[in-house]
Parts: structure tokens; sequence; C-alpha cells
């Protein structure tokens, strides 16, 4: 049984959500990103075994559903997530998928995290940055967190800009000559890391345990401050993240699951693995990363 290769982040754009944009996310301004972010079936199938890549988990390209308001986003996710899974279904096993939700309205975004998950039977949601200017971590949006502990999938989080206040105080003196500032070259980096932290301070995974949640792009600059952020939080006396008996848990940070694409079996194990015990460890690592993520079965 040999190994598979999953592409975790791969993006595709629908033109009926995209016709609601007034403006598209990065990667779909550049001709031949466009045209296969148009794409899902021959040119993609036929490019993903060029490079070795068995399935692809398909997701919806920025800025996705995040920008719509609470009572057009319901409609237009669930419409794009059954168009999604009709080219899924058509690609006999090629592809998985990410749901689009309509995070400006949480308990719809709940509900309709549930049919795409059990209806259509997609392996979690994918959320782009901000809803409307606000941070996911905010406990209006828990709902969505709380539907995906219960339905025990993940819930990506997609590097985005950053607010527009802080790009017109950080970044606005050079975007016209380094365009780049504020995506992936920075802006993606500062965006990610602080979302990640923010999701921590704010107790979702307490109040959820066991919450999966992806950091995109390899959590971005997360990884490499995880040891550097849980000491100055923990030096300052913060008291957070503490087990029942109160006694701090093992990792404050080693919560967040930093997976990079494509590769899964290269990356197992790159995520912090201190929240686990040792019988804990030995049981994941009887299982690929795939099915201990999104259940995927190993092999082909």
């Amino acid at each position: 049984m040999k190994p598979q290769v999953i592409a975790l982040e791969e993006h595709y754009l629908d033109p009926e959500v995209a016709r609601h944009f007034n403006e598209a996310g990065p990667e779909a301004r550049d001709a031949q990103l466009r045209e296969r972010l148009h794409d899902v079936g021959e040119l993609r199938i036929r490019e993903m075994d060029e490079v070795g890549i068995d399935i692809q988990v398909l997701s919806h390209s920025a800025p996705a559903t995040q920008r719509f308001d609470a009572e057009t986003a319901p409609a237009i996710a669930r419409a794009a997530n059954d168009r999604l899974r009709e080219r899924v279904r058509a690609a006999n096993g090629r592809f998985e998928a990410f749901a689009a939700l309509p995070t400006a309205n949480p308990r719809a975004a709940a509900d309709e995290l549930e049919r795409a998950v059990t209806k259509l039977g997609f392996k979690g949601a994918m959320i782009h940055g901000l809803t409307n200017g606000h941070f996911i971590d905010e406990r209006q949006f828990w709902p969505i967190f709380e539907r995906a502990k219960a339905l025990d999938v993940p819930i990506y989080i997609h590097p985005a800009v950053p607010h527009p206040a802080v790009v017109e105080a950080y970044y606005r003196d050079y975007l016209k000559e380094f365009p780049g500032l504020l995506t992936a070259a920075w802006g993606f980096t500062v965006e990610t890391a602080t979302q990640g932290i923010r999701l921590v301070l704010s107790g979702v995974f307490d109040a959820y345990p066991g919450l999966k949640i992806i950091m995109g792009h390899l959590g971005d600059l997360s990884p490499a401050l995880l040891d550097h952020d849980e000491r100055q939080f923990l030096n300052a006396g913060a008291a957070l993240q503490r087990d029942g008996d109160g006694r701090r848990s093992h990792s404050l940070f080693g919560r967040l699951s930093l997976r990079a694409q494509p590769a899964w079996r290269a990356m197992d194990g790159a995520c912090a693995t201190r929240t686990r015990g040792p019988r804990e460890d030995a049981e994941r690592q009887r299982k690929t990363p795939a099915e201990a993520l999104i259940r995927i079965p190993s092999g082909m």
C-alpha cells in the first residue's frame, strides 16, 4: 500500500460566488492562476498526476463567503457547497472538500457545516481571515467551533489580508511599490499569527476540548514563536489554559495544528505534541495524518 500525497490547500473559484465580490483575492489576479482556479476537472487532475498528488482537498478561493452579509451569505454558501459536491463526485476519488461557511451568520454557518459534513461528505471547512472586520475567535462565532467539535472535523484558518485600519497604519506607504507586503510577503504572516494567538487566548479550546484548528501556510510566523510566546505570557503572570485541578496544561500554544501543503505524511509530527501523553502519541503514530485529522483512508 503506497503512501498518499494529499494536497490540503487547493483553491478553486465558483463563478456564482465570485460575481458577488467587490474585489477578488490576490491569487485570482494572475491569468494562469485564474485559469486553474476555474478548472476543477481535466487540467487540474492532469497536473496533479504530473507532480504526484493523489488527492486534493478543494476549498473556495479568498475571500470566499467571509465578506457577505448575514442575510445573503447562507444561501450563497449552501449553493456553492452543493456545486462543489458535484465536482467532487465527478472526480472519482481524486477530490475531497472543505465547505465555505456564511460566517456573518454564525448559527447558519454551524448548520451549513453540519450539512456539508453529514450530507455532502465534506471534511471540514475553510475560513478566510476576518468576517466583515471581525476575528473568528469572537464569541459570536463560537457556535461554529461547537459544531465542528461535535462533528470531529477541522476548521482551516486561511491567511488573509489584515484589517483596513492596520493596512492604513502599517503598510500603506509601501504598497504601491511592494504590493506583496500586504499578502504573502508579510501581511498574511502577521495576520495568521495574530489569529492563532487570539484563538488560544479566547478560551475556545477549553470550551471545546479536542477542537481541531488548522492554521494555513504552516501557521506562517506561529511555529517559530510558540515557545517564545508561551514564556512571555507566563512570565507576565497570565493565568491561562489551566487544567481542572488548577495546574497549567503542558503547552499553552501546543493546541494549534500547524500544517503545510501538499505532503501530509512529510509534515506529520510538525505540529506541537506536548499536549499529548506517550500513549496518545503512540496511538497517533499508528494513523496517517489524513486519517487522524480529516479521515481519508490511507493507501489507494
